[in-house]
């Protein structure tokens, strides 16, 4: 047993990690970042950049993965954490760049790439309902009827669900998160239980395996049809069922709940628990396990996949992480010790490896270090134990001493799987992720903004 602030997930608070005195320095490296982003000349630089750079830098205003809406949540966070200052007009100027591109028939609903994220936004600016109030009901009006769509084609489906229905980035239980945090508005929350359902019956046994197997026609490319022949199933929080966990557990913590919810959650945390690899430190995860015997009159059977662990990835996307905070939610959510534990077990193994046996190779929130630490953060203000504290300031000093660099055009440059350094003025992957850890690292007002990574 650890000690557990028992309302750790619905009551406000936050504290810093740093020792007094280094959190000015982090604090100001954070602000001066974030003018560069500010600066339209300089983001216009930057996205000039990032396309000559690699070609998966496409920018896309209204998400915010690659677009002003992730632009306006940092600035709202600025905003937090330095009042009377300019950063609320910045957060303005780019929500409404963003919104006005916004016209019906945009049919994107994610959380990261679609409307979900852009309203989620609104919302985080809205000052608790009180600004906004046009923008929203518009972008409701837009929203809420394409989810129900969605859900009405999840239902009548009757087999496996492709990811991209489902998953944290552009599916359903990243919606949830937006839906979660507007539900006292009764059309909300009426859409918010359809999609609760949807996650539900997600967890259904079909020809032996749960509704988010992902077989081969539906894999997202031809690697993962390489690597996985006859099918998956994808254990990362980005694409994977550590997404529709963290997503109901979150509902059930704010006190929405669905019938089969408690025994969804319950079904997907011991799914986990009961299929993962674990090596010389403890616990851990691939990206998917691999199926055996589709097609035949055999069972299904679980193998592992080519990936093993080999080169194991520990950020927030994939691999420990994201399941040890989807658990976390679960231990929360059905008051359940056991899965608390073996969360906190889960980061004490990610935390046992060396620096460059993490397998990461970026500085930003995806699957860079920032995400691990906001991630490492968030455990520390769940739980109290220090050692939290102290490897989060590991993790500070390793985005400080390894990828800053002032010369650049946003401070921190990220990698792509080619090698090439870009100048990422997009949230998910490049500066503004790297920023708002920093903040949360420095600062004592609770970084509410990480609720779209499901750490809240």
């Amino acid at each position: 047993m650890f000690p557990i602030h028992s309302d750790s997930l619905t009551k406000s608070f936050w504290k810093h990690i740093l020792h007094s005195g280094e959190e000015t320095g982090v604090r100001k490296i954070a602000k001066d970042m974030a003018l560069r982003l500010s600066n339209p000349e300089t983001l216009s630089l930057a996205i000039a950049s990032a396309n000559k750079q690699t070609d998966n830098a496409r920018w896309h205003s209204p998400g915010i993965a690659q677009g002003d809406a992730g632009l306006a949540l940092l600035c709202g966070q600025m905003d937090e954490c330095f009042p009377d200052t300019e950063w609320d007009k910045y957060a303005h100027s780019a929500i409404v760049r963003t919104s006005s591109l916004i016209e019906y028939g945009y049919n994107a609903i994610g959380l990261f790439v679609g409307l979900s994220g852009l309203t989620y936004t609104t919302v985080y600016l809205s000052r608790n309902g009180l600004r906004y109030k046009k923008l929203l009901v518009a972008l409701d009006e837009i929203l809420l009827p394409q989810l129900s769509t969605q859900c009405a084609k999840f239902i009548s489906a009757g087999s496996y669900i492709t990811v991209g229905g489902w998953d944290v980035i552009s599916g359903l239980s990243g919606a949830s998160r937006y839906l979660i945090a507007r539900n006292n508005y009764p059309t909300v929350r009426l859409v918010l239980d359809k999609v609760l359902e949807c996650l539900v019956i997600l967890t259904e046994d079909f020809n032996g395996l749960p509704r988010w197997f992902t077989p081969p026609e539906l894999s997202p490319g031809e690697s993962m049809q390489e690597m996985y022949p006859q099918g998956s199933l994808n254990c990362g929080m980005a694409h994977g069922i550590p997404g529709p966990l963290a997503a109901l557990s979150l509902a059930k913590i704010h006190g929405i709940e669905v019938e089969g919810q408690e025994a969804a959650i319950r079904k997907i945390a011991d799914w986990l628990l009961s299929h993962r690899l674990d090596d010389k430190y403890g616990m851990n995860w691939p990206s998917a396990i691999a199926v055996k015997n589709i097609g035949t009159q055999q069972s299904p059977q679980y193998i592992q996949t080519t990936e093993g662990t080999r080169h194991a990835h520990t950020g927030w996307c994939y691999g420990p992480c994201g399941v040890a905070i989807a658990l976390w939610h679960a231990g929360v959510a059905l008051n359940d010790e056991n899965y608390k534990d073996k969360a906190i077990a889960i980061m004490r193994s990610v935390f046992a490896r060396s620096i460059s046996e993490r397998g990461l190779f970026n500085p930003g929130m995806c699957h860079g270090f920032a995400g691990q630490l906001q991630i490492a953060m968030r455990f520390y203000n769940n739980t109290g134990l220090p050692e939290f504290a102290d490897e989060s300031r590991r993790l500070v000093q390793v985005l400080m001493e390894k990828y800053y660099d002032p010369n650049t055009l946003l401070g921190f440059q990220s990698q792509d799987g080619k090698g090439n350094k870009i100048d990422q003025a997009g949230l998910l992957d490049g500066s503004p992720g790297v920023i708002l850890a920093l903040l949360a690292a420095s600062t004592d007002v609770e970084p509410k903004w990480d609720q779209i990574f499901m750490l809240s």
